[in-house]
C-alpha cells in the first residue's frame, strides 16, 4: 500500500513510497528509487535505495529504459548417472528454493544479462574428476571446462564451524572478460556432463549460479 511521507520543496509534488521491491519515480528529485518498508524499534521503517537505470535501443519498441543491478540467476538439478544435466531449461513452477528462472532457457523481453561469473555447488562430497560443463548462448559455445579446473569456493574447516548447512563442494569461474551478453528471448544453457561415475544413490543435488548484471523493466 502506498505511503505518503510529506511534500518536497515543490508544494505540488508528493513523494510516494511503495512496499518492498517496488520501484517508482520521484518527480521531486527526478530519480528512480527502490523502497523497502518494514518496522524498526516498534515503528515504521522506510529505506530508500537508489536504482541505476540505462536507456537501450530495442528493435521492438525503440528506446527502452531498464533497471540495472547485480543479480544471480540459479538453477538446481539432481546428479544423474552416465548422462548430461541441462540447467535453466526446466522451471516448471518450482519454488525459488531451487530456481529463480521463470521461462525455460531464456529471459523474457526486455530482460537481458551480462554474465561475468559461474558458480557450481554440490550438496555432498563426490568424485568430480570426470565431470565437466559447457555454456552456450544460441548456437555459440563459450565454455567447455572440467570441474577440476575450476577454482575452489569453499573452506571445509571454516564452513563446518560457521554454517554446517552449506554445500561441501563449491566451485567458481569468475572474472569472465569480456562479459557474455545474453539478449532477451535468446536461448542459453549450461550443460553438465557427469562422466561415468554414478552418484544417484547419494542423492546429490547440483546448483549452478550465473553472476552478472541484470537489466530489467522498471515497473
Amino acid at each position: 500500500m502506498a505511503r505518503s511521507t510529506g511534500k518536497s520543496s515543490n508544494s505540488t509534488t508528493t513523494r510516494r513510497f511503495i512496499t518492498a521491491e517496488k520501484i517508482f519515480e520521484d518527480p521531486g528529485r527526478g530519480s528512480i528509487v527502490q523502497v523497502y518498508e518494514g518496522e524498526k524499534d516498534g515503528g515504521p521503517w522506510l529505506v530508500e535505495v537508489p536504482v541505476e537505470y540505462v536507456h537501450v535501443k530495442d528493435h521492438r519498441k525503440g528506446g527502452v529504459r531498464l533497471e540495472k543491478g547485480r543479480r544471480s540467476i540459479y538453477d538446481t538439478q539432481p546428479w544423474a548417472a552416465h548422462s548430461t544435466i541441462c540447467f535453466f531449461h526446466n522451471p516448471n513452477g518450482r519454488s525459488e528454493a531451487y530456481t529463480n528462472m521463470r521461462t525455460a532457457g531464456q529471459f523474457t523481453w526486455p530482460k537481458r544479462f551480462l554474465l561475468d561469473g559461474i558458480r557450481i555447488s554440490l550438496s555432498k562430497v563426490v568424485d568430480i574428476s570426470k565431470a565437466s560443463f559447457y555454456f552456450q548462448i544460441g548456437e555459440k559455445l563459450y565454455f567447455n571446462l572440467p570441474l577440476m579446473n575450476m577454482e575452489r569456493d569453499d573452506d571445509v574447516e571454516k564452513d563446518a564451524a560457521a554454517a554446517p548447512g552449506l554445500p561441501p563442494i563449491r566451485l567458481k569461474h569468475l572474472g569472465i572478460t569480456p562479459s557474455l551478453y545474453i539478449p532477451p528471448v535468446q536461448h542459453f544453457s549450461l550443460v553438465l556432463n557427469t562422466g561415468d561415475i554414478d552418484w544417484r544413490d547419494r542423492h546429490v543435488d547440483v546448483r549452478v549460479q550465473l553472476d552478472g548484471m541484470l537489466y530489467r523493466e522498471i515497473c
